[in-house]
């Protein structure tokens, strides 16, 4: 799906990325990890053009990603953001914020009854979409976030922290109920958590950032590692 090439993002004369050959297929769940500041943000914003490297290329699906139309690709590719900015006074508005937007939308926008289903998927099971954003909880705002982004059915989607604000049940829940909503898609998330780590097909770690380790998940956990 993905190819890094000989990627660097120099920002104010100093090297705040380094990555010479990555891949990502489609269908793969990718955990990143590594200490604050060591560049697993910058990393999931070169993949939808929120970070344009200053050397090197990115290939998505065989194209330049700069060959595609932003709309398009950020359409494809769905990001979730640590601290969601819901943009809309309810709900709804939040959940139907994209389709209206998108002058290129070509597709009817979703009901509310899939609306509900999304946020179902997204842990948040029978929400009220009349409900005042301003007025729901951190971990109301990302689950709405989250279900705004399955709603684009998307090709790949980034998660920054997915559960940061999530309670327990909800956390050990969310990466299956998106892959149970979008079966097939390509999921890249930035945790800490070693359970969701656990659920992963491969793990990164960054430092100073450059990848230092690429782990083959099935294989670590088999063997009984624990870091």
């Amino acid at each position: 799906m993905f190819e890094i090439k000989s990627v660097k993002v120099i920002c104010s004369e100093k090297l705040v990325l380094e990555i010479e050959n990555f891949s990502i297929s489609s269908g793969e769940c990718v955990a990143v990890t590594g200490p604050s500041g060591s560049g697993k943000t910058t990393f999931l914003k070169l993949f939808n053009r929120l970070v344009v490297p200053s050397h090197g290329s990115i290939i998505f699906l065989d194209n330049p990603v700069e060959s595609y139309n932003l709309t398009e690709l950020r359409r494809q590719i769905g990001f979730l953001f640590q601290e969601p900015v819901l943009s809309a006074q309810t709900v709804r508005e939040a959940l139907l914020l994209p389709f209206r937007l998108a002058a290129s939308q070509k597709s009817a926008p979703p009901s509310d009854s899939d609306l509900q289903i999304a946020l179902s998927a997204a842990c948040y099971s029978n929400a009220n979409l009349e409900q005042l954003t301003e007025t729901l909880s951190g971990g109301e705002k990302q689950r709405v976030a989250i279900a705004r982004i399955l709603l684009l059915r998307g090709k790949l989607i980034l998660l920054d922290e997915p559960t940061s604000a999530l309670d327990e049940e909800s956390r050990l829940k969310i990466l299956d109920n998106i892959k149970n909503f979008l079966p097939g898609v390509t999921i890249i998330f930035v945790t800490h958590d070693r359970d969701l780590i656990g659920m992963s097909d491969r793990k990164l770690h960054f430092r100073d950032g450059k990848i230092t380790l690429d782990i083959d998940n099935s294989m670590k956990f088999a063997s009984g590692e624990s870091n």
